[in-house]
């Protein structure tokens, strides 16, 4: 028997794959919607609300400064999930506490107005959200037997649109103290719901020679980089973070390219905030289809490889009609194209990445190393964003960003191990 499977075998309490697999929907969808109800709306628009002037280069600066206490707090929320043992587990526990704690900061954000509290509040929720998103992450490698692994990652990419979905209509169509309210309540019942259907055991670490008894402090100082030492680990890393940096550059500024560059006349109800949650409806509505549909075919065919390189290839090719055409018709095309895109990297995405896993030991610190590829381009993507916007418009960031898509799609070719 394996490490891995000793630690199942001693350590997880006996409920089903298919409860467990099906319960991780409960605290994926408050998490995005959080995240990206604040993201792509409320934040923007308090931005916007304390500085107008300045409305672009504020929000670069919040979200770069944001997306580093991302970093910090997926990285700690991988390691320490992966260290610290409770009564009730070892990841459950941080789901909850992180999600409470989420939830207080959007509840105090919501009244704030200058931008260096902002700031300060915004860097703080974002670490408390991206920890609990590195010990959900967890879930799957460890909780999961390698042939459903399409099927979770299926579980996962259904419900970060539907998330995203939820978090969007929420910010765009109710008032601001009300959507934050909210959010902060489907947070706190997200990750108490999850934690009663798929409970954890305490985990047996006893295991002669196992990693999992080493600290947290040399995790950090020994430990946290060393899978980069593995070729395939790399690549896909690699690759991630660029699609990503092309999705953050993208629709990091979304809201100021409704108002600024598409005509009143042309927007739904003659409204940035409803045309942003009628373009999220329509993104999220192509993730949601192509989902269920690349996850079975990945499963079946097992070319998960593939799937991913296609599917951000499909991104790239999405993002060339806003880059040449300021109308909004080619946003619509980019929401559907780009949806359709999305979903199916997503569905796949997650499963290709718990293979490339070169310690199941610390599957906790690894995956959060990979999920850091998603959210630590954010550091750059607004900076970068806003100089091609200065610079050359919003047109160029576009470009550019299909160019990186492109490129992370190539890159994960070059990965061996998966097919």
């Amino acid at each position: 028997m394996t490490a891995m499977a000793d630690i199942r075998a001693h350590g997880q309490p006996a409920i089903s794959e298919n409860r467990l697999i099906a319960a991780l929907f409960l605290p994926t969808v408050p998490l995005f919607a959080a995240l990206q109800g604040v993201q792509q709306v409320l934040q923007p628009a308090q931005v916007e609300a304390a500085d107008a002037a300045q409305k672009v280069a504020n929000l670069a600066l919040i979200t770069s400064l944001s997306s580093i206490t991302s970093v910090l707090g997926l990285v700690l929320g991988g390691i320490m999930s992966d260290r610290i043992r409770t009564p009730w587990g070892r990841r459950n526990p941080w789901i909850v506490v992180m999600a409470f704690a989420s939830a207080g900061l959007l509840v105090l954000v919501k009244n704030l107005g200058a931008i260096a509290i902002l700031t300060v509040v915004y860097c703080a929720l974002w670490f408390t959200l991206n920890f609990a998103q590195a010990a959900m992450s967890a879930v799957l490698p460890e909780r999961v037997s390698p042939r459903r692994r399409g099927l979770a990652s299926s579980v996962y990419g259904l419900a970060i649109p539907f998330g995203i979905l939820v978090g969007v209509n929420i910010a765009g169509r109710i008032d601001a103290d009300g959507a934050f309210w909210i959010l902060a309540l489907l947070l706190m019942a997200g990750s108490l719901s999850f934690a009663w259907l798929a409970p954890e055991k305490p985990m047996d670490f006893s295991i002669t020679g196992s990693k999992a008894s080493i600290s947290v402090a040399g995790s950090v100082t020994g430990g946290l980089l060393s899978a980069f030492r593995h070729r395939d680990f790399t690549l896909a890393f690699t690759a991630r973070a660029l699609l990503f940096l092309a999705y953050f550059m993208a629709n990091g500024f979304l809201f100021y390219l409704i108002k600024d560059r598409i005509p009143v006349a042309q927007l739904p109800q003659r409204n940035a905030g409803i045309a942003m949650s009628v373009l999220a409806t329509l993104n999220m509505s192509a993730w949601i289809v192509s989902v269920p549909v690349a996850g079975w075919l990945a499963d079946r065919s097992g070319r998960r490889k593939l799937t991913v390189s296609i599917a951000s290839i499909g991104m790239a090719a999405s993002l060339l009609p806003p880059a040449v055409d300021g109308s909004w018709t080619a946003l619509v095309i980019f929401a559907l194209v780009g949806g359709m895109s999305f979903g199916v990297y997503i569905a796949v995405d997650m499963a290709l990445m718990s293979l490339v896993l070169p310690d199941q030991l610390s599957a906790g610190r690894d995956m959060a190393i990979l999920t850091v590829a998603s959210a630590g381009p954010q550091i750059v993507a607004s900076p970068i964003a806003a100089a091609l916007i200065y610079g050359l418009g919003y047109g160029a960031m576009f470009g550019a960003s299909a160019l990186l898509a492109l490129l992370g799609g190539l890159l994960v070719l070059g990965i061996r191990s998966v097919k």
